[in-house]
């Protein structure tokens, strides 16, 4: 068992959102309203977005891009790079007063920064008792060309009561739940798995850096681990007493999870357990450092901040 000590702690610049560059020289962490980048654990640029970010994020290849779903941070201009509005393409089969209805509530960008997935609802502003006056699905899931914004597939349309907000991207494939998981081939979105097994809906899915394993976190504290050769589920157990929000996998298979019961577990991809920490504030994102053990978990709450965590010695 590898039990966890906290190594540092950051409470400026913060964010539930964690990412590490590939070199593992920085990190960045993102809140709905903008990124703060970290330089060898110093913050070295604050970058506000006003219109709001919606996913996860990441460094794209070569690091001096920072994918906040659905923008990017230039590193180099130190700006935001101008793209399109993925609403548009998202759309662009609906009449006017339809497309206007509809909200983007999720997105993720693919590990290239090429491919960009959205996901919306249909949510019209209308008086009670008054008809939405659209009779289409309310629930759109879209597979887009970031940098064109041009829609490569419309993966899912359907009810959102069971909403695909947790998304992960990978070379050949989308995944995004749901209770149930889906899967689709990139770019064409021929439906490739249905990942059963959650008991309720998923709050964030992961991919490991080799792919071979996808992750799925549950909004009642379960995890699950599928593999992606086979799509045969490994794994499903109680993770946490509340929430599981947060998952990071290591480049050796072990899953770092983060609950809103206030503890970082550590996992065998078959869910056995393999160490973790009681932080005592809900954990809202992990993410691991390339090449070594150092995690980085993000606590909500009144004292919330980033901390780091290594390994007991």
């Amino acid at each position: 068992m590898a039990e966890l000590r906290r190594e540092r702690v950051w409470r400026q610049g913060i964010g539930p959102r964690l990412a590490y560059s590939s070199d593992g020289s920085a990190w960045a962490a993102g809140t709905p309203s903008g990124i703060t980048i970290f330089e060898d654990d110093a913050p070295a640029v604050t970058a506000p977005y006003t219109d709001g970010l919606l996913g996860e994020v990441a460094f794209a290849p070569g690091d001096r891009r920072v994918l906040a779903a659905p923008a990017a941070y230039d590193r180099d201009g130190s700006a935001w790079a101008p793209l399109p509005d993925p609403y548009e393409a998202l759309t662009a089969d609906l009449d006017p007063e339809a497309a206007m209805g509809f909200e983007i509530s999720a997105g993720a960008w693919g590990p290239d920064g090429r491919a960009l997935a959205v996901y919306a609802e249909y949510r019209p502003e209308r008086a009670i008792g008054t008809s939405s006056g659209y009779g289409g699905p309310a629930g759109r899931l879209a597979l887009l060309d970031g940098g064109s914004g041009a829609l490569e597939t419309m993966l899912w349309e359907g009810d959102p009561v069971a909403p695909q907000k947790a998304i992960a991207i990978a070379d050949g494939l989308v995944a995004a739940g749901g209770v149930a998981v889906g899967v689709w081939e990139r770019p064409t979105g021929r439906p490739i798995a249905v990942l059963a097994g959650l008991r309720t809906v998923a709050r964030v899915l992961r991919l490991s850096p080799d792919g071979r394993y996808l992750a799925a976190g549950a909004a009642d504290g379960a995890a699950a681990v599928w593999e992606t050769d086979t799509w045969v589920r490994l794994a499903l157990w109680e993770a946490h007493e509340d929430e599981c929000a947060a998952m990071a996998f290591d480049e050796h298979g072990t899953l770092a999870t983060g609950g809103a019961d206030g503890h970082v577990s550590l996992w065998g991809p078959d869910g056995e357990p393999r160490g973790g920490i009681a932080l005592d504030a809900p954990v809202q994102g992990l993410t691991h450092r390339p090449g070594d053990d150092r995690l980085l978990a993000a606590i909500g709450g009144p004292d919330a901040a980033v901390v780091a965590l290594t390994a007991a010695v």
